[in-house]
C-alpha cells in the first residue's frame, strides 16, 4: 500500500470512530428531557469536543487524493485511452465513489 492508500485508510478509520463516539454521545444526549430541547446546541458541542469536521474535511481530503491518485494509475494502463470518456465519468460520478474508493485500495503502485 502507498502513502497515499494508507494516508485514506488511516482517516477513514478515524472517521468512522468519531462517528461512533459522536452517535453514543448523541444517543446519551437525548435520554433526558432538558437535553432534547436543546439538542441542536448539544450536537454542536459534542462535535465539537469531538473535533468532528476538522477530522471529516480531511477524509474527504483522503479521498480526494485517492481519487486523484488512482485517476492517474488508470490513465498508465493502454486500454485507457480507449475507455477514457466512460472511466472520467466513473470517476467523477457521486454514486461511483465508494466503488472506485475500493477498487483505488486494491491498486498496487
Amino acid at each position: 500500500m502507498n502513502q497515499i492508500q494508507t494516508a485514506y485508510v488511516k482517516a477513514k478509520k478515524q472517521h468512522d470512530v468519531l462517528v461512533t463516539e459522536l452517535n453514543r454521545r448523541i444517543d446519551a444526549l437525548w435520554e433526558t428531557e432538558p437535553a432534547r430541547k436543546e439538542a441542536s446546541t448539544g450536537v454542536l458541542h459534542i462535535e465539537e469536543e469531538l473535533d468532528y469536521w476538522p477530522n471529516y474535511d480531511k477524509l474527504l481530503q483522503a479521498e480526494a487524493d485517492l481519487l486523484g491518485w488512482g485517476h492517474e494509475q488508470a490513465k498508465t494502463d493502454p486500454r485507457y485511452a480507449k475507455n477514457q470518456a466512460v472511466l472520467e465519468r466513473v470517476f467523477a460520478h457521486p454514486k461511483a465513489r465508494d466503488g472506485v474508493i475500493a477498487i483505488c485500495l486494491k491498486l498496487t503502485p
